[in-house]
């Protein structure tokens, strides 16, 4: 099965158009035999393309350095492999993260402020030990990608081309030092594959479906941005994002995100914090190892809870809402959750367990 997966993603085309063909023949077998029987609407050079054996295939990706790594691999990643709009395998040169892995994404167009922001969050994720993935593009991405690198951390970067046409061109040097630090570079198209407009859309689904968490500095009402958080709260994946100036168009995704309840994104150290309890780090703050182990299901509950009140934190948890208040009460009184309004949160003013 992986066989004809491989030489129908070979031809390149868009992957609507693929999982659309495998709805109506059944498999990528079936598909790949009535393109080569010209029952699809296909032109000669992709039935050409799809008549060639995967293992001559695998054999250019060897001389090329790159592998491709079906969706029933074990190493393809977990959360992509959920979505029914996966893609048939993931082309593949480095290492995927084996750990927490965040994505930081945002506008081309960002500002200074922004930019520094992404870098330093890219940065202070490296500084955790976890990885960062996003796009490679201008802007957020890039600077994302920057501060992943000068910290000496893990990164991927997600094409809308083959992984051996690196773009934009100025980052090429900057996606060869990701896989040189330990990272990856990603995509489900073939190689030699041009990054064209419409190849770029389909890829945030991968960005999301490699994430533990989306952070979106930077970002307009339109964009691939927002399309990526849409697609990772649909997957029940957290979203965080940095509010920003109300006159400023690439600030207006982020507060919109924020409005609906995203989390706020401050600043790095902050993040961090929230991350470490996303993802069950012991806190370096705002949290004793006794109440990091005894109340491990509110800190849970806190993070899928929008807003934070007493009521959400019951349908999260599952816990009789007199318990829930106990454990409230006992993490306010210890300072490691603050009130506002009767809306809960971490407390990242805390020193208890500096």
């Amino acid at each position: 099965m992986s066989d004809a997966k491989l030489r129908c993603q070979w031809t390149g085309m868009a992957p609507r158009a693929l999982r659309e063909l495998v709805d109506r023949f059944g498999s990528h077998e079936q598909v790949a035999e009535a393109i080569v029987r010209g029952r699809t609407k296909h032109s000669a050079e992709t039935r050409t393309a799809v008549r060639v054996p995967a293992e001559v295939r695998r054999e250019e990706l060897t001389r090329a350095g790159v592998r491709w790594i079906p969706d029933t691999d074990p190493e393809f990643p977990r959360r992509l492999a959920d979505r029914p709009d996966r893609p048939p395998g993931l082309f593949l040169v480095g290492e995927l993260a084996t750990g927490s892995t965040f994505a930081v994404v945002g506008t081309r167009t960002t500002s200074a402020y922004g930019r520094r922001l992404a870098e330093a969050y890219g940065a202070a994720i490296a500084g955790e030990g976890w990885s960062t993935v996003s796009g490679l593009a201008r802007g957020v991405d890039g600077a994302a990608h920057r501060g992943t690198v000068r910290a000496g951390g893990h990164g991927c970067a997600v094409l809308g081309s083959g992984v051996n046409v690196l773009y934009p061109a100025e980052h090429r040097a900057l996606g060869n030092q990701l896989v040189k630090t330990g990272g990856a570079i990603v995509s489900e198209y073939p190689l030699g594959a041009e990054p064209r407009p419409w190849r770029f859309p389909p890829r945030n689904r991968i960005i999301s479906g490699m994430a533990d968490a989306v952070i979106v500095v930077e970002a307009d009402v339109k964009g691939g941005a927002l399309i990526t958080a849409s697609l990772a709260l649909d997957q029940g994946v957290p979203v965080f994002a940095t509010p920003g100036d109300v006159t400023r168009r690439t600030s207006r995704g982020c507060n919109l995100l924020v409005r609906d309840g995203a989390f706020p994104a401050l600043d790095p150290e902050e993040l961090i914090e929230d991350l470490r309890l996303l993802v069950g780090a012991p806190a370096k703050r705002g949290a004793t190892a006794e109440y990091e182990g005894e109340h491990r299901w509110l800190v849970e509950a806190l993070v899928h809870a929008h807003p934070g009140t007493i009521d959400n934190l019951v349908l999260e948890s599952g816990r009789p809402i007199g318990e829930v208040v106990a454990a409230v009460g006992e993490l306010v009184v210890a300072g490691v959750l603050r009130v506002d309004d009767d809306i809960y949160g971490t407390n990242p003013n805390s020193g208890a367990a500096k």
